[in-house]
């Protein structure tokens, strides 16, 4: 995150979903996760580069609890000819990553 930690230290900052998907997507309907069964949460497009387009949202505390529990996430985008690009994967460390940036925020480093 960029901003002034002085005024808001990371530890009070929201956590920001951001995926990057290929090129060659419709940008018309905004990009999509969801974890396990849950809620599908929605990611307004930012911008795009040479390499892809990136979306992100600031998520709630109850879905990032939703995702310190689950196993399975979905990236949906919608390609340009029609028809969904869906990307599985396996969201199992996300509880002990999320700890671990928890705890740096918390404890950074000496420097």
């Amino acid at each position: 995150m960029t901003g002034n930690v002085g005024k808001m230290p990371l530890q009070q900052r929201p956590w920001r979903l951001t995926i990057m998907a290929p090129l060659n997507m419709s940008l018309l309907r905004p990009a999509r996760v969801s974890f396990d069964q849950g809620a599908v949460v929605v990611l307004p497009w930012q911008m795009c580069t040479e390499k892809g387009c990136l979306a992100s949202l600031d998520l709630t505390s109850q879905q990032v609890d939703q995702i310190r529990r689950a196993k399975v996430g979905r990236i949906m985008v919608d390609k340009v000819v029609g028809g969904v690009l869906t990307i599985s994967f396996s969201a199992n460390g996300a509880a002990g990553a999320l700890s671990s940036l928890e705890g740096w925020m918390m404890h950074p480093p000496a420097r």
